[in-house]
Order: structure tokens, then C-alpha cells, then sequence
């Protein structure tokens, strides 16, 4: 798969990360939002709510005497549209006269709030105001322009009802007079008569049922109250809003849930390499080293192999050896980006290697970058500068480090910019040729990927390639294209080792202060050739000692046992 076009999944691991890395975004941004809202609770107006209640009883204009919310079937009073006419233009028209406000009706009625209690006659007014003395006055001359409403309505009903059985009445007495007026003209038994007796009879009983109602409503005008106050309002001791209990935590959850966005979109923003599974699901590559951070601590050496690293390079080592098979085989180290990360497993693989299988020879192409002769206690000298560009050869050169037998390395050498322009691709391939031949592995450590290209180059040569990821310095884009360029040299990938961000750490040599060689001084049982002896490194064959080193081909290497064809 092309890693570049390998699609971006999260996973939950991956949220914590995000939380882990980005910890400090959340933490300041939820703190802000807890001083925004602390100092929103400060320096906010502040409103007072004040509540009376009201008693409502029917009014004589109401038949019957039943209270009851809309829930209950046929009531005479309804105290849910109550609660609406508590609120209406003409109750607020006349509550703000009282309270002598410039406010509209509209917008005294929105500072008012009535609720029904259940089960009760009664009418709960909270009003909300800048003042508590002013809450209280609110909700109080509500109350009383609600009674004064009400009652004003209810006589305003009645007098209506009064005044239409009063016109009824009349014309029952009007109708009364012309009919006895018209019957005491008739003769008596006349049949006339007799039906003006009737119609007369049911007259003045209209009229008396008139006369009873009548009576009734003149008795209800003195109900017409329409209820009375329950409660007083008096003014609240702390303001209702802003809710220092509703505001803090909001602003908290505000805060954090800000935090956690702009974390997520920091992070998402960074092209970094933030853990393994970045290089998985990046690269595609199986991790065959994940090292935690502190594996090093202030400065990068060779890990003992009792240790908790060492043991994971212990196991990278077998996953190598396991993964290239039987035979001769050349590993081909590639750091993702510059910096120490490829020498540390370079050189701790090769002396991995070394202790497990012997004849192991590290070579260390990145020629202005390497740290791993250091690590190795091995100084400067002749190296792989020379050995490409034909002033030496690799008896000269290689040198095995003080209590590491099995393994050889081949440092930079003393001008590494010669190597530079010398690295021809004959010359690559005898060398890479002849120290397969030579060592059951070749660890080479390459440059990264941007840099020294004919160096790494060399990994057309390799068996495997061991992409090496500094977490927290990798980006992506340049992991992407160090993989990218070994699959253009078609070299196969082994896996990829991951090691935590080391920065500019210091490097701690070995004990051993001095290697186990020198330039030019490399004896011939110094250094095992393959199962037998090895005469090509030595710089003499495999037939006899000969004393003269032999002459070099126009590459740079010996003509017989350091070129390709040995």
C-alpha cells in the first residue's frame, strides 16, 4: 500500500494521546473558561426575583362556585387562562401606572412569570427586577391590578346582565298594563277574554322570573372581588441570576469542551509522528521496536542486554535474523529524518547481531552524522571516505571495538566529504559485495532520507531495510519519503523501529577505552572470514600470508580478495 494514500483512522489509544500531548491546551482553556464565567458572575447586572400569590375565587358574574386548572371538566373558573390574563396589555397597562414605570406593557409583561401551583386556587407572580425593593413592588402591583381587573370585569358583567333583565322587566310591565288594560273591556266569558287571561297569566310570570334574577344579580355585585392576595412579595436577600451555581460549571464545561476541540484540531494540524500506530497506519510497516520514553535518559549509549531496552533490542535482533533466513545478509538502517535516532539502533543492532550470530560488521555511510563510533569508543581515522575513494582498503579501516567480539565496524573516516563525491555505483556494489561475502551481517547505517543520496543509495544492495522513527520529530511527510525512496531502490522492507524524541542528547562510550584494532594494523587472525578465516579484510589471500597489500583496482579496492569477484 502507498503510505501516502493510506487513509487517517482514530482510534481510542489515539484520543489519549491526543489528550496526553495536547494536556496543557485543555487545561488553560478550561481554566479560561472558568475566569470567564466567574467574571462574568461578577461584573453582570444582577436581577432580584420577588413572588406574591393570589387567591382566586369566582366572582358573581361566574355561576357556580368551582375553581379548577383546564385539566378539570367543566369549571366555571379556569385558572390557567387566568394565569395568561395575569399577564394581558390591560393587567400591565395597569400595573405599570401603579408602579409609575416607563416600560411598555409588553415589556413589564415579559418580567412577569405565573405559575399554578397544583391542586390549589392559587396564582404564583415572580417578578424579575433590577432591585429587590423593585421585585417586590412589581410582583405586588401585579397582584393588585390582576384583582382590580378582575373585579372591574365582573361588574362591568353584571351591570351588562342588570341592565338587560332590567329592559326585559319593562317591557314584561309594559305588556302586563296593555293586556289588563284590554281585558277589562271584554265581556265576562267572552272566549277573547279567556285567551287574553292566559297570555296575561304567562306575562307576569315571565316577569317575576325576571324580577328573581334580577334580585340575584344585584345580591352578586357584592362579590365581585374576584379573590384575594395570599401572599405578600417582599424583597429577596440575593439575586436570582446570574446563577453563580449554573454559570461556574457551564463556563467549566465550556471551557473543557473548547479545550478538547482545539486540542484535537492542534494535533490533527501536526504532521508530526506521534506513536506507533501513526507508523502503522501511515506506513504500513510492522513495528519491530517500540521503545518508551526514557529508555536513555540524558545520554544515548550501547544498552546492556540485561536491561529492559536491551532486551527489546535483543528481540529486534531475532526478528531480523528470523526474518532474513539462513545465509549472508546486509540490513540496511534508514533514519526517517536527521538525527541520532538511526545510530542508536544501528549500533545496538549490530552488537545485538554480533552477540547472538558473530561475524557482524557495521558500516556507517552516514558519513557527517553518525554518532555510533562514538557510541562504540572508537575514535577518529581512516574509514569508508577512504575506502570508496581508493586510499585504503578495508583492511585499513575496519576496526572491532574493545569487548565486542563478533563485531567490526567501518566509520566514516577522517574526510568524510570525500566519501561524498567517490561513492560511485561499481564501487558501492563491490564493497556491499564483499562484506556479504566476509560477515554473516552487514548493518549498514544510512543517512536520512533527504540527505546524501549516493549513500543511501546503498540500499539497492540490502536484504532488508529497518526504517527507524523518532517519535515527536518524524513528520510524516518525511517518513513518507524515506519509504517511498527505498521502494524505488526495490529495497524489501524488514519492519520499522520506533524510538522516543532524543533531541540533542549526549553520547556515553563504552568502558572500554580502547578498540581492538587500529588503521593499518589489523592482523590476519584478527577478524574471521564467513565459518573459516578471512583473508579478504585482512587484505591477503586465502591461500598463503603475503606480506605486500595487493594492489588496488581502479574502484579502490584489492584486486583479488576486495572487489565483488573474491
Amino acid at each position: 500500500m502507498n503510505p501516502i494514500q493510506r487513509p487517517d483512522s482514530f482510534e481510542s489509544a489515539d484520543y489519549v494521546g491526543v489528550l496526553r500531548r495536547r494536556w496543557l491546551i485543555v487545561l488553560v482553556l478550561t481554566l479560561a473558561g472558568v475566569v470567564g464565567a466567574f467574571a462574568y458572575v461578577t461584573v453582570a447586572p444582577k436581577s432580584y426575583t420577588a413572588t406574591g400569590a393570589v387567591n382566586v375565587t369566582p366572582t358573581g358574574a361566574e355561576p357556580g362556585n368551582t375553581v379548577a386548572g383546564s385539566r378539570t371538566a367543566n369549571a366555571q373558573v379556569n385558572l390557567d387562562t387566568e394565569a395568561q390574563i395575569m399577564t394581558s396589555t390591560p393587567v400591565a397597562t395597569l400595573a405599570g401606572r401603579m408602579m409609575h414605570s416607563t416600560l411598555t406593557p409588553w415589556a413589564l409583561a415579559q418580567q412577569i412569570k405565573v405559575t399554578v401551583p397544583p391542586n390549589s386556587s392559587l396564582l404564583d407572580v415572580a417578578c424579575k427586577a433590577p432591585t429587590a425593593i423593585g421585585a417586590a413592588n412589581c410582583a405586588n402591583d401585579f397582584v393588585k391590578a390582576y384583582l382590580q381587573n378582575r373585579s372591574a370585569s365582573a361588574t362591568a358583567t353584571l351591570n351588562s346582565q342588570i341592565a338587560n333583565l332590567t329592559a326585559k322587566l319593562n317591557s314584561m310591565k309594559a305588556q302586563e298594563a296593555s293586556l289588563t288594560a284590554k281585558i277589562a273591556k271584554l265581556p265576562r266569558g267572552s272566549a277573547t277574554k279567556l285567551s287574553y287571561d292566559a297570555t296575561l297569566s304567562s306575562v307576569r310570570g315571565q316577569a317575576q322570573q325576571y324580577t328573581n334574577e334580577l334580585a340575584q344579580l344585584n345580591i352578586n355585585e357584592s362579590k365581585d372581588t374576584g379573590g384575594n392576595v395570599s401572599t405578600i412579595a417582599t424583597p429577596p436577600g440575593k439575586p436570582s441570576s446570574p446563577k453563580k451555581s449554573l454559570i461556574l460549571p457551564s463556563g467549566l464545561v465550556a471551557g473543557l469542551l473548547i479545550g478538547l476541540i482545539v486540542a484535537f484540531i492542534v494535533d490533527r494540524r501536526d504532521k508530526r509522528i506521534r506513536s506507533a500506530q501513526d507508523v502503522q497506519r501511515q506506513l504500513d510497516l510492522e513495528i519491530l521496536l517500540n521503545l518508551p520514553d526514557g529508555s536513555f535518559g540524558r545520554e544515548v549509549s550501547i544498552v546492556s542486554p540485561r536491561s529492559r531496552t536491551g532486551q527489546a533490542f535483543t528481540d529486534l535482533g531475532h526478528a531480523v535474523a528470523a526474518a532474513l533466513g539462513d545465509g549472508n545478509h546486509i540490513v540496511f538502517v534508514a533514519s526517517a529524518r536527521p538525527g541520532r535516532a538511526g545510530s542508536v539502533v544501528a549500533a545496538n543492532l549490530a552488537v545485538t547481531l554480533a552477540r547472538t550470530h558473530t561475524d557482524v560488521v557495521l558500516v556507517c555511510a552516514d558519513l557527517e552524522g553518525t554518532i555510533a563510533p562514538k557510541m562504540l569508543g572508537l575514535g577518529d581515522g581512516e574509514g569508508l571516505a577512504e575506502l570508496v575513494s581508493g586510499s585504503a582498503t578495508v583492511r585499513d579501516v575496519v576496526r572491532g571495538p574493545a569487548g565486542m567480539p563478533g563485531l567490526w565496524v567501518i566509520t566514516p573516516g577522517a574526510d568524510p566529504s570525500v566519501g561524498l563525491y567517490s561513492l560511485q555505483h561499481d564501487t558501492a556494489r563491490a564493497l556491499m559485495s564483499q562484506l556479504r561475502h566476509d560477515a554473516r551481517y552487514v548493518v549498514v547505517e544510512a543517512p536520512a532520507g533527504g540527505d546524501a543520496a549516493d549513500t543511501f543509495a546503498l540500499g539497492e544492495f540490502a536484504d532488508a531495510a529497518l526504517v527507524t522513527i523518532e517519535i515527536g520529530n518524524t513528520d510524516r511527510a518525511e517518513a513518507a519519503d524515506c519509504v517511498r525512496r527505498l521502494r524505488q531502490l526495490r529495497t524489501p522492507f524488514v519492519g520499522a523501529a520506533v524510538l522516543p524524541a532524543l533531541g540533542r542528547v549526549g553520547v556515553r562510550p563504552p568502558r572500554q577505552p580502547q578498540p581492538r584494532g587500529g588503521p593499518g594494523k589489523l592482523g590476519r587472525d584478527a577478524l574471521p572470514v564467513g565459518r573459516g578465516e578471512i583473508s579478504a579484510m585482512s587484505g591477503m589471500s586465502a591461500e598463503g600470508d603475503r606480506r605486500d597489500r595487493p594492489a588496488r583496482s581502479s574502484s579502490g579496492h584489492s584486486g583479488r580478495p576486495d572487489n565483488a569477484g573474491s
